[in-house]
């Protein structure tokens, strides 16, 4: 399977689970700020380490990344791309 298709499978389902758990949350005042950072911050990491594997400074997509990215958004790619070649 090429990767483009395999990319564009994940944003599909990613994008479903999110129509499905999205009315799920309670409501809360601080969900929606929540969710853009979220999906602010995945999609800060997927360009950081498409834009970063074409220069060698790619980060990886595990466990760790991930909720980081979500949680704290562009500055948790930030701190991920610091972490990584700083330290």
């Amino acid at each position: 399977m090429p990767a483009y298709l395999l990319r564009a499978l994940f944003i599909f389902v990613g994008l479903l689970l999110m129509r499905v758990l999205f009315p799920l949350l309670p409501r809360v005042r601080f969900a929606p700020r929540l969710l853009i950072h979220a999906v602010t911050g995945l999609a800060g990491l997927l360009m950081a380490n498409e834009l970063g594997a074409l220069f060698g400074l790619g980060l990886g997509l595990n466990a760790l990344t991930l909720p980081i990215s979500a949680g704290l958004g562009v500055p948790g790619v930030a701190l991920l791309w610091a972490l990584r070649y700083l330290a």
